[in-house]
């Protein structure tokens, strides 16, 4: 199966195609405004509303990364929660920031007995 995300506004439609299989998963979309749209999953999608780019996060390229919840509040600030399994650890809740186009944890990942999001 093959996944698009499409955005369409007075001047322009965008539409970013994710091949099918794994990785091709899209959790949340979240946007501030019509030209800061985030598509989050496996990667992080970005759109200026004209093009989709690939951002990269803070973990590594093994790491199973399910979000829960995308905000956008600001063009240049969002946050993203979910668990995150890398290896054969279990899974564990995470709490990602991100400002401007950079990504980062912004909590220390805890057990998934004690998930941040409940």
């Amino acid at each position: 199966m093959t996944i698009s995300i499409a955005y369409k506004n007075e001047r322009s439609t965008s539409q970013q195609r994710l091949g099918g299989g794994e990785g091709s998963e899209v959790d949340a979309v979240a946007a501030a405004g019509d030209r800061n749209i985030w598509a989050v999953g496996r990667r992080f999608l970005y759109s200026d509303g004209i093009t989709w780019w690939t951002e990269s996060y803070p973990l590594p390229s093994s790491a199973n990364l399910q979000v829960t919840s995308l905000v956008i509040p600001f063009t240049d600030e969002g946050w993203a929660v979910g668990t995150v399994q890398v290896g054969g650890l279990p899974a564990q809740s995470i709490l990602l920031h991100m400002r401007g186009l950079n990504w980062t944890v912004a909590s220390p990942v805890t057990g998934m007995n004690d998930p941040i999001y409940e």
